[in-house]
This record gives structure tokens, sequence and C-alpha cells, in this order.
């Protein structure tokens, strides 16, 4: 199974630190996401709302079969869910 795991932050080092860390858990290393435009770090509700405005607009290949949103609050991730199949 192929996972998904979106970093709503745009650090795309965090998000491979993310994945490494959820690699044994998941049984293979997931597919990382990194917000393109955003908040480094969610710290506030104003960047919490930016993240989930990422989220909610991700791109994911059609292969994923589960997707993981790491980050306190879930942010984007009703709405990313409701255009996934």
């Amino acid at each position: 199974m192929k996972f998904a795991l979106i970093n709503p932050n745009s650090n795309p080092t965090t998000t491979q630190e993310m994945c490494a860390i959820a690699m044994p858990y998941l049984g293979a290393t997931p597919w990382g996401w990194t917000a393109t435009d955003g908040p480094q770090m969610i710290t506030t509700p104003v960047a919490l709302h930016a993240a989930a405005q990422q989220v909610a607009q991700a791109e994911l290949p059609a292969d994923m079969r589960a997707v993981i949103v790491a980050a306190f609050g879930d942010p984007g991730a009703e709405a990313l869910a409701r255009r996934l199949p």
C-alpha cells in the first residue's frame, strides 16, 4: 500500500524527517508532500488557516491509498478527504 504523508508546513527538511519517523510504522517510506507556500511552522490560528488552504488543494499521485496529515489540528484534512476517492 502506498501512503502519502502531508506536511502542512513549507519546510521540506521537516517532511523528510517526518517520513523517516513514519517509515518503520508503515513498513515503507511514505511519499512526502510539503506545502509550497505558507508558514515554515504553524504557531498561530492564521498560520493554521493558511496551512489548511494548502493541504485542501494538495495534488497527490493517483496510486496513494492512504494519507496522513502530519500536523496538530489536521489542517485541511477534511477538505482533502472530500476530494479523494
